[in-house]
Protein backbone atom coordinates (compact mmCIF):
# COMPACT_ATOMS: atom_id res chain seq x y z
CA UNK A 1 0.00 0.00 0.00
CA UNK A 2 2.86 2.79 0.75
CA UNK A 3 4.65 1.71 -2.29
CA UNK A 4 1.86 2.45 -4.08
CA UNK A 5 1.06 5.62 -2.33
CA UNK A 6 4.57 7.02 -2.29
CA UNK A 7 5.31 6.27 -6.23
CA UNK A 8 6.16 8.89 -8.12
CA UNK A 9 3.10 7.64 -10.56
CA UNK A 10 -0.12 9.88 -9.82
CA UNK A 11 -3.33 7.28 -9.54
CA UNK A 12 -6.70 8.25 -8.76
CA UNK A 13 -9.30 5.26 -6.48
CA UNK A 14 -10.34 3.64 -10.14
CA UNK A 15 -7.43 3.58 -11.97
CA UNK A 16 -5.51 0.21 -12.37
CA UNK A 17 -2.38 -0.58 -10.46
CA UNK A 18 0.93 -1.21 -11.81
CA UNK A 19 1.74 -4.65 -13.21
CA UNK A 20 4.59 -5.29 -10.64
CA UNK A 21 2.51 -4.17 -7.21
CA UNK A 22 -0.64 -6.28 -9.10
CA UNK A 23 1.80 -9.53 -9.07
CA UNK A 24 2.68 -8.60 -4.94
CA UNK A 25 -0.61 -8.37 -4.08
CA UNK A 26 -1.45 -11.81 -5.60
CA UNK A 27 1.21 -13.23 -3.89
CA UNK A 28 -0.20 -11.55 -0.57
CA UNK A 29 -3.43 -12.84 -1.54
CA UNK A 30 -2.35 -16.13 -1.80
CA UNK A 31 -0.27 -16.92 1.42
CA UNK A 32 -3.04 -15.18 3.19
CA UNK A 33 -4.88 -18.16 2.47
CA UNK A 34 -2.40 -20.17 3.83
CA UNK A 35 -2.53 -18.73 7.31
CA UNK A 36 -5.71 -20.64 8.15
CA UNK A 37 -3.16 -23.79 8.52
CA UNK A 38 -0.72 -21.91 10.83
CA UNK A 39 -1.81 -22.82 14.72
CA UNK A 40 -0.29 -21.67 18.26
CA UNK A 41 -0.32 -23.69 21.36
CA UNK A 42 -2.95 -22.05 23.81
CA UNK A 43 -0.69 -23.60 26.57
CA UNK A 44 2.99 -21.74 27.08
CA UNK A 45 4.09 -23.27 30.35
CA UNK A 46 5.09 -27.35 29.64
CA UNK A 47 5.04 -29.80 32.30
CA UNK A 48 7.83 -31.30 34.33
CA UNK A 49 8.96 -27.64 34.77
CA UNK A 50 11.73 -26.58 37.27
CA UNK A 51 11.07 -23.25 38.93
CA UNK A 52 10.29 -19.46 37.32
CA UNK A 53 10.90 -18.63 33.84
CA UNK A 54 12.94 -16.50 31.45
CA UNK A 55 11.89 -13.96 29.64
CA UNK A 56 14.22 -13.28 26.46
CA UNK A 57 13.32 -10.32 24.09
CA UNK A 58 14.90 -9.71 20.42
CA UNK A 59 14.64 -6.64 18.68
CA UNK A 60 15.96 -5.51 15.44
CA UNK A 61 15.24 -3.46 12.72
CA UNK A 62 16.06 -2.37 9.04
CA UNK A 63 15.36 -0.11 5.82
CA UNK A 64 11.66 -1.45 5.81
CA UNK A 65 10.20 -2.01 9.63
CA UNK A 66 11.64 -2.66 12.99
CA UNK A 67 10.24 -4.40 15.83
CA UNK A 68 11.29 -7.13 18.64
CA UNK A 69 9.89 -10.62 20.08
CA UNK A 70 9.54 -12.22 22.97
CA UNK A 71 10.06 -15.62 23.98
CA UNK A 72 9.26 -17.29 27.67
CA UNK A 73 12.13 -20.19 28.18
CA UNK A 74 11.23 -23.00 30.97
CA UNK A 75 13.38 -25.73 32.38
CA UNK A 76 12.37 -29.13 32.50
CA UNK A 77 13.15 -31.80 35.31
CA UNK A 78 15.38 -34.15 32.81
CA UNK A 79 18.10 -30.84 32.32
CA UNK A 80 16.29 -29.90 28.93
CA UNK A 81 14.57 -26.50 28.14
CA UNK A 82 11.49 -25.52 26.17
CA UNK A 83 10.61 -22.14 24.53
CA UNK A 84 7.59 -20.75 23.38
CA UNK A 85 6.48 -17.09 21.74
CA UNK A 86 4.26 -15.59 23.83
CA UNK A 87 4.41 -11.60 22.04
CA UNK A 88 5.98 -9.70 19.11
CA UNK A 89 5.22 -6.40 17.59
CA UNK A 90 6.68 -4.54 14.70
CA UNK A 91 6.16 -1.12 12.81
CA UNK A 92 6.98 0.09 9.18
CA UNK A 93 10.02 2.39 9.18
CA UNK A 94 9.08 6.03 8.41
CA UNK A 95 8.93 7.39 4.89
CA UNK A 96 11.29 9.99 6.03
CA UNK A 97 14.73 7.94 5.73
CA UNK A 98 16.85 7.37 8.84
CA UNK A 99 19.78 5.59 9.16
CA UNK A 100 19.50 1.97 10.36
CA UNK A 101 21.27 2.49 13.67
CA UNK A 102 18.25 4.93 14.62
CA UNK A 103 15.78 1.78 13.24
CA UNK A 104 17.80 -0.23 15.64
CA UNK A 105 17.48 2.15 18.71
CA UNK A 106 14.01 1.97 17.76
CA UNK A 107 13.30 -1.87 17.80
CA UNK A 108 14.95 -1.58 21.28
CA UNK A 109 12.26 0.76 21.99
CA UNK A 110 9.46 -2.03 21.49
CA UNK A 111 11.64 -4.35 23.48
CA UNK A 112 11.64 -2.17 26.47
CA UNK A 113 7.92 -1.63 26.13
CA UNK A 114 7.03 -5.54 25.65
CA UNK A 115 9.01 -6.92 28.78
CA UNK A 116 6.82 -3.45 31.22
CA UNK A 117 3.71 -5.02 29.27
CA UNK A 118 4.38 -8.34 29.86
CA UNK A 119 5.57 -7.84 33.39
CA UNK A 120 2.18 -6.05 34.37
CA UNK A 121 0.28 -8.28 32.46
CA UNK A 122 1.45 -11.71 32.55
CA UNK A 123 0.89 -14.26 35.55
CA UNK A 124 4.17 -15.34 35.31
CA UNK A 125 6.96 -14.04 37.31
CA UNK A 126 10.47 -14.21 35.49
CA UNK A 127 13.46 -14.81 37.45
CA UNK A 128 15.73 -12.99 34.97
CA UNK A 129 15.71 -10.98 31.95
CA UNK A 130 17.60 -10.81 28.62
CA UNK A 131 17.49 -8.29 26.06
CA UNK A 132 19.20 -9.13 22.82
CA UNK A 133 20.08 -7.37 19.84
CA UNK A 134 22.45 -7.58 16.82
CA UNK A 135 23.78 -4.32 16.68
CA UNK A 136 26.83 -2.80 18.53
CA UNK A 137 26.14 0.77 18.20
CA UNK A 138 22.60 0.00 19.48
CA UNK A 139 24.24 -2.12 22.52
CA UNK A 140 27.28 0.43 23.31
CA UNK A 141 24.36 3.75 23.47
CA UNK A 142 22.36 1.38 25.91
CA UNK A 143 25.51 1.19 28.26
CA UNK A 144 26.13 5.07 28.30
CA UNK A 145 24.37 8.13 29.62
CA UNK A 146 21.37 9.70 27.51
CA UNK A 147 22.49 13.30 28.05
CA UNK A 148 25.67 13.04 25.93
CA UNK A 149 23.62 12.38 22.77
CA UNK A 150 21.40 14.25 20.63
CA UNK A 151 17.53 14.78 21.07
CA UNK A 152 16.27 12.46 18.88
CA UNK A 153 18.74 9.41 20.83
CA UNK A 154 18.63 10.94 24.21
CA UNK A 155 15.07 10.09 24.59
CA UNK A 156 15.10 6.92 23.33
CA UNK A 157 17.57 5.60 25.23
CA UNK A 158 16.60 7.60 28.64
CA UNK A 159 13.15 5.41 28.16
CA UNK A 160 15.29 2.31 27.43
CA UNK A 161 17.24 2.79 30.94
CA UNK A 162 14.03 3.65 32.62
CA UNK A 163 12.16 0.65 32.26
CA UNK A 164 15.05 -2.05 31.68
CA UNK A 165 18.57 -2.38 33.35
CA UNK A 166 21.06 -2.01 30.98
CA UNK A 167 23.07 -5.05 32.35
CA UNK A 168 20.59 -6.88 30.77
CA UNK A 169 20.94 -5.97 27.59
CA UNK A 170 23.66 -8.22 24.96
CA UNK A 171 24.80 -8.35 21.66
CA UNK A 172 24.79 -11.38 19.48
CA UNK A 173 25.63 -11.92 15.72
CA UNK A 174 23.10 -11.56 13.06
CA UNK A 175 23.07 -14.82 11.88
CA UNK A 176 21.20 -15.75 15.40
CA UNK A 177 18.90 -13.16 15.63
CA UNK A 178 15.18 -14.35 15.20
CA UNK A 179 14.29 -10.26 14.52
CA UNK A 180 14.91 -10.90 10.99
CA UNK A 181 11.50 -12.85 10.58
CA UNK A 182 9.45 -9.01 11.42
CA UNK A 183 11.77 -7.08 9.42
CA UNK A 184 12.05 -8.53 6.02
CA UNK A 185 9.42 -11.04 6.40
CA UNK A 186 8.56 -14.33 6.19
CA UNK A 187 6.22 -16.74 4.03
CA UNK A 188 3.05 -18.44 6.29
CA UNK A 189 4.03 -21.95 5.57
CA UNK A 190 7.04 -20.99 7.35
CA UNK A 191 5.61 -20.13 10.74
CA UNK A 192 3.97 -23.32 11.74
CA UNK A 193 4.87 -25.83 14.74
CA UNK A 194 8.08 -26.59 15.37
CA UNK A 195 9.56 -23.48 13.31
CA UNK A 196 12.21 -21.13 14.34
CA UNK A 197 9.61 -18.42 14.87
CA UNK A 198 7.51 -20.70 17.80
CA UNK A 199 10.09 -22.44 19.69
CA UNK A 200 13.02 -19.45 18.91
CA UNK A 201 16.40 -19.68 18.04
CA UNK A 202 17.98 -22.92 18.80
CA UNK A 203 21.07 -21.93 21.03
CA UNK A 204 18.28 -21.47 23.73
CA UNK A 205 18.08 -24.31 24.10
CA UNK A 206 21.32 -24.91 25.53
CA UNK A 207 22.38 -23.83 28.66
CA UNK A 208 23.00 -20.23 29.47
CA UNK A 209 26.66 -20.23 29.21
CA UNK A 210 26.59 -21.83 25.79
CA UNK A 211 24.68 -18.92 24.48
CA UNK A 212 26.99 -17.24 21.60
CA UNK A 213 25.60 -13.78 23.37
CA UNK A 214 28.30 -11.11 24.61
CA UNK A 215 27.74 -8.66 27.23
CA UNK A 216 30.29 -6.28 26.95
CA UNK A 217 31.11 -3.76 24.16
CA UNK A 218 33.63 -2.05 22.21
CA UNK A 219 34.63 1.64 23.42
CA UNK A 220 34.03 3.80 20.16
CA UNK A 221 33.31 6.83 18.86
CA UNK A 222 28.92 6.43 18.59
CA UNK A 223 26.92 7.91 15.94
CA UNK A 224 24.47 10.90 17.24
CA UNK A 225 26.69 11.64 19.84
CA UNK A 226 26.83 15.31 21.22
CA UNK A 227 30.43 17.14 19.99
CA UNK A 228 31.41 18.41 23.12
CA UNK A 229 34.01 21.31 23.02
CA UNK A 230 36.86 21.13 25.88
CA UNK A 231 37.53 24.29 26.80
CA UNK A 232 41.12 25.59 28.56
CA UNK A 233 41.07 25.68 32.23
CA UNK A 234 42.51 29.30 31.96
CA UNK A 235 38.99 30.91 30.77
CA UNK A 236 37.82 33.73 32.73
CA UNK A 237 34.77 33.91 34.18
CA UNK A 238 34.03 37.53 33.60
CA UNK A 239 34.33 36.76 29.67
CA UNK A 240 32.19 33.80 30.06
CA UNK A 241 28.91 35.85 30.74
CA UNK A 242 29.51 37.63 27.67
CA UNK A 243 28.22 34.57 25.56
CA UNK A 244 24.91 35.18 27.49
CA UNK A 245 22.52 37.35 25.09
CA UNK A 246 20.85 39.10 27.95
CA UNK A 247 18.43 41.12 25.45
CA UNK A 248 16.37 37.43 25.49
CA UNK A 249 15.80 37.50 29.00
CA UNK A 250 12.42 39.41 30.72
CA UNK A 251 13.28 38.17 34.01
CA UNK A 252 15.78 38.89 36.35
CA UNK A 253 15.98 36.07 38.63
CA UNK A 254 15.64 34.05 35.49
CA UNK A 255 19.11 35.77 34.54
CA UNK A 256 21.09 35.27 37.28
CA UNK A 257 20.24 31.30 37.34
CA UNK A 258 20.99 30.70 33.91
CA UNK A 259 24.13 32.16 34.50
CA UNK A 260 24.99 30.06 37.30
CA UNK A 261 24.14 27.15 35.69
CA UNK A 262 26.53 28.55 32.56
CA UNK A 263 29.38 29.28 35.16
CA UNK A 264 29.05 25.85 37.16
CA UNK A 265 30.19 23.92 34.41
CA UNK A 266 33.35 26.14 34.06
CA UNK A 267 35.91 25.18 37.25
CA UNK A 268 39.26 26.54 37.39
CA UNK A 269 40.52 23.42 38.58
CA UNK A 270 38.50 20.80 36.92
CA UNK A 271 37.31 20.27 33.44
CA UNK A 272 33.68 20.91 32.42
CA UNK A 273 31.35 18.94 33.08
CA UNK A 274 27.31 18.83 32.88
CA UNK A 275 26.90 17.10 36.52
CA UNK A 276 27.32 20.70 38.00
CA UNK A 277 24.38 21.96 36.23
CA UNK A 278 21.97 19.56 38.33
CA UNK A 279 22.58 21.18 41.07
CA UNK A 280 20.52 23.60 42.68
CA UNK A 281 22.11 27.31 42.91
CA UNK A 282 22.86 28.60 46.55
CA UNK A 283 22.69 32.07 47.89
CA UNK A 284 26.15 32.22 47.49
CA UNK A 285 25.92 31.62 43.91
CA UNK A 286 23.21 34.05 43.01
CA UNK A 287 25.69 36.84 44.63
CA UNK A 288 28.15 35.89 42.23
CA UNK A 289 25.96 35.44 39.36
CA UNK A 290 24.83 38.96 39.94
CA UNK A 291 28.38 40.75 40.70
CA UNK A 292 29.30 39.16 37.18
CA UNK A 293 26.19 40.92 35.21
CA UNK A 294 27.01 44.32 37.59
CA UNK A 295 30.86 43.88 35.42
CA UNK A 296 29.42 43.10 32.47
CA UNK A 297 26.89 46.49 32.06
CA UNK A 298 30.04 49.00 33.73
CA UNK A 299 32.49 47.91 30.99
CA UNK A 300 29.79 50.16 28.80
CA UNK A 301 30.89 53.02 31.48
CA UNK A 302 34.50 53.07 31.15
CA UNK A 303 34.87 55.93 28.52
CA UNK A 304 31.92 57.90 30.23
CA UNK A 305 34.28 57.45 33.62
CA UNK A 306 37.51 58.64 31.71
CA UNK A 307 35.09 61.83 30.37
CA UNK A 308 34.35 62.74 34.22
CA UNK A 309 30.42 62.06 33.38
CA UNK A 310 29.96 60.90 36.57
CA UNK A 311 32.33 63.51 38.40
CA UNK A 312 29.40 64.46 40.86
CA UNK A 313 28.80 61.00 41.93
CA UNK A 314 32.66 60.37 43.31
CA UNK A 315 32.80 56.46 41.27
CA UNK A 316 35.42 55.13 43.06
CA UNK A 317 36.73 51.20 42.09
CA UNK A 318 36.49 48.79 45.23
CA UNK A 319 38.81 45.71 45.33
CA UNK A 320 36.23 43.07 43.55
CA UNK A 321 36.42 45.79 40.57
CA UNK A 322 33.04 47.43 40.82
CA UNK A 323 32.60 50.54 40.75
CA UNK A 324 30.49 52.26 43.64
CA UNK A 325 28.93 55.88 44.65
CA UNK A 326 28.72 57.89 47.67
CA UNK A 327 32.19 58.68 48.86
CA UNK A 328 30.68 61.45 51.13
CA UNK A 329 28.51 58.98 53.11
CA UNK A 330 30.71 56.42 54.44
CA UNK A 331 29.92 57.08 58.02
CA UNK A 332 26.30 57.23 56.99
CA UNK A 333 27.03 53.51 55.14
CA UNK A 334 28.62 51.75 58.04
CA UNK A 335 25.89 52.87 60.32
CA UNK A 336 23.11 51.13 57.86
CA UNK A 337 21.81 47.67 58.51
CA UNK A 338 23.30 46.70 55.73
CA UNK A 339 26.63 48.33 55.59
CA UNK A 340 26.82 48.07 51.81
CA UNK A 341 27.60 50.44 49.36
CA UNK A 342 25.82 51.72 46.77
CA UNK A 343 26.75 50.45 42.87
CA UNK A 344 26.79 52.54 40.38
CA UNK A 345 24.56 51.23 37.17
CA UNK A 346 23.96 52.88 33.28
CA UNK A 347 20.80 53.62 32.44
CA UNK A 348 21.35 52.05 28.92
CA UNK A 349 21.98 48.53 30.10
CA UNK A 350 19.65 45.58 29.52
CA UNK A 351 20.66 44.63 33.21
CA UNK A 352 19.97 48.07 34.86
CA UNK A 353 16.16 47.76 33.19
CA UNK A 354 15.76 44.06 34.55
CA UNK A 355 16.79 45.14 38.12
CA UNK A 356 14.25 48.02 38.30
CA UNK A 357 11.73 45.36 36.86
CA UNK A 358 12.46 43.04 39.18
CA UNK A 359 11.67 45.57 42.37
CA UNK A 360 8.74 46.76 40.80
CA UNK A 361 7.00 43.19 40.00
CA UNK A 362 7.48 42.46 43.90
CA UNK A 363 4.69 44.90 44.89
CA UNK A 364 4.05 47.08 41.94
CA UNK A 365 4.46 50.15 43.70
CA UNK A 366 4.40 53.80 42.69
CA UNK A 367 7.13 55.59 40.91
CA UNK A 368 9.00 57.08 43.93
CA UNK A 369 8.29 54.38 46.44
CA UNK A 370 10.19 51.49 43.40
CA UNK A 371 12.61 54.39 42.72
CA UNK A 372 13.83 54.19 46.44
CA UNK A 373 14.12 50.79 47.02
CA UNK A 374 16.64 50.53 44.09
CA UNK A 375 18.90 53.68 44.99
CA UNK A 376 19.11 50.86 48.26
CA UNK A 377 21.30 49.12 46.38
CA UNK A 378 22.32 50.70 42.67
CA UNK A 379 22.07 54.17 41.17
CA UNK A 380 21.31 54.33 38.06
CA UNK A 381 21.09 57.47 36.06
CA UNK A 382 17.49 59.00 34.87
CA UNK A 383 16.08 56.30 36.93
CA UNK A 384 12.71 57.82 37.69
CA UNK A 385 12.50 58.32 33.79
CA UNK A 386 13.01 54.11 34.08
CA UNK A 387 10.33 53.92 36.51
CA UNK A 388 7.26 55.71 35.01
CA UNK A 389 8.05 53.90 31.95
CA UNK A 390 8.16 50.36 33.92
CA UNK A 391 4.99 51.41 35.75
CA UNK A 392 3.06 52.45 32.34
CA UNK A 393 3.98 49.52 30.76
CA UNK A 394 2.52 47.15 33.43
CA UNK A 395 -0.08 45.92 32.92
CA UNK A 396 -1.14 44.48 36.39
CA UNK A 397 -0.26 48.67 37.27
CA UNK A 398 -3.17 49.50 34.89
CA UNK A 399 -5.40 46.93 36.20
CA UNK A 400 -5.15 48.38 39.19
CA UNK A 401 -5.41 52.13 38.81
CA UNK A 402 -7.92 52.05 36.30
CA UNK A 403 -10.36 54.73 36.28
CA UNK A 404 -14.02 53.68 36.90
CA UNK A 405 -16.95 54.72 34.79
CA UNK A 406 -19.13 57.49 37.78
CA UNK A 407 -22.29 58.62 37.27
CA UNK A 408 -23.27 61.52 35.47
CA UNK A 409 -25.67 63.83 37.12
CA UNK A 410 -28.79 64.66 34.84
CA UNK A 411 -29.68 68.42 34.25
CA UNK A 412 -31.66 69.81 36.74
CA UNK A 413 -35.41 70.31 35.85
CA UNK A 414 -36.98 73.45 34.19
CA UNK A 415 -39.11 74.49 37.64
CA UNK A 416 -36.20 74.87 39.98
CA UNK A 417 -34.75 77.33 36.93
CA UNK A 418 -37.45 79.68 36.72
CA UNK A 419 -38.12 82.41 39.16
CA UNK A 420 -41.51 81.79 40.60
CA UNK A 421 -43.31 82.57 43.80
CA UNK A 422 -43.86 79.93 47.00
CA UNK A 423 -45.77 77.15 46.39
CA UNK A 424 -46.05 77.75 42.87
CA UNK A 425 -44.70 74.26 41.66
CA UNK A 426 -45.53 71.17 43.77
CA UNK A 427 -44.73 67.25 43.33
CA UNK A 428 -45.06 64.04 45.26
CA UNK A 429 -42.07 61.83 44.75
CA UNK A 430 -42.32 58.11 45.75
CA UNK A 431 -39.33 56.06 47.15
CA UNK A 432 -38.33 52.74 48.70
CA UNK A 433 -38.72 49.67 48.57
CA UNK A 434 -38.45 49.18 52.23
CA UNK A 435 -38.61 46.01 54.40
CA UNK A 436 -40.82 45.73 57.23
CA UNK A 437 -42.15 43.91 59.93
CA UNK A 438 -45.87 43.39 60.21
CA UNK A 439 -47.48 44.46 63.44
CA UNK A 440 -48.73 41.35 64.87
CA UNK A 441 -47.20 38.54 62.81
CA UNK A 442 -43.35 40.14 63.62
CA UNK A 443 -42.18 37.23 61.71
CA UNK A 444 -43.77 38.01 58.49
CA UNK A 445 -41.69 41.23 56.18
CA UNK A 446 -43.38 43.36 53.44
CA UNK A 447 -42.13 45.70 51.37
CA UNK A 448 -43.36 49.31 51.82
CA UNK A 449 -43.03 52.80 49.53
CA UNK A 450 -42.88 55.82 50.78
CA UNK A 451 -44.30 59.44 49.58
CA UNK A 452 -43.27 62.85 50.19
CA UNK A 453 -44.29 66.66 49.31
CA UNK A 454 -42.31 69.04 47.07
CA UNK A 455 -42.77 72.09 47.84
CA UNK A 456 -40.15 74.54 45.49
CA UNK A 457 -39.31 77.73 46.92
CA UNK A 458 -38.60 80.74 44.74
CA UNK A 459 -35.32 81.74 43.52
CA UNK A 460 -33.27 78.96 45.44
CA UNK A 461 -32.47 75.67 44.90
CA UNK A 462 -33.60 74.85 48.03
CA UNK A 463 -35.98 72.10 48.34
CA UNK A 464 -38.55 71.57 51.29
CA UNK A 465 -39.78 68.18 51.72
CA UNK A 466 -42.88 66.81 53.63
CA UNK A 467 -43.98 63.29 54.19
CA UNK A 468 -47.12 62.45 54.07
CA UNK A 469 -46.13 58.73 55.36
CA UNK A 470 -45.55 55.49 54.02
CA UNK A 471 -48.12 53.34 51.68
CA UNK A 472 -47.92 50.00 51.40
Amino acid sequence: MRQIWASDIKMNWDDPIPEENKREWIMFFKELHEMDNVKFKRCMKPRDTVGDPILIIFSDGSSQAFGACAYVRWELKGGLFKNSLILSKNRLAPIKKMSIDCLELCGAIIDKRLKVLLQQQCRYHFQKFYHIVDSQIVHAMIQKDSYGFNTFAATRIGEIQEGTDPKDWYWVESEYIITDWLTRGKKSSELGFGSSWQDGPTFLNQTESKWPIIRNYAEQQLPDMVKTVRIATAVIKDDIVTRININNYSNYKRLLRVTVRVLSMYHIDSKPTFLNVKREPTAEDLMKAEDLGIKEAQRNMQEELKAGKYKSLCPRLRKDGIYVVGSRATRWMAMSYNKSEVILLPYEHRFSRLYAEYVHNRGHYGVLTTASKIRSKFWIRKLLKMTKSIKYNCIICRKLNKKLNEQVMGEPPEERLKPSPAWHCTAVDLFGPFQIKDEVRKRTTGKAYGSSYLQLLRNTSRVSRSYSGLQH
